[in-house]
């Protein structure tokens, strides 16, 4: 997993955002049941105000990523 470290004053805000906006962020696969699960390289955030680590797969560009947290700040 790639890393970027960052600052947010909502980090479900920023995690909902990276979903909503950065095609590949999240990945799923359907179980037996019909539920979601995340795989092994889905995004996720983690941390605090004061230091925010965003994971995501290594086949997704970092400058996505980047120009979303750019624009989440942004707004």
């Amino acid at each position: 997993m790639n890393k970027i470290v960052t600052s947010t004053s909502n980090i479900n805000r920023l995690h909902d955002y990276l979903n909503a906006n950065v095609s590949g962020f999240r990945r799923v696969v359907t179980d037996d049941n019909g539920i979601d699960v995340a795989t092994s390289d889905s995004g996720y955030v983690e941390g605090s105000e004061s230091e925010v680590t965003i994971s995501f797969a290594y086949d997704l560009p970092a400058v996505l990523i980047q120009t979303a947290i750019h624009d989440f700040h942004n707004q």
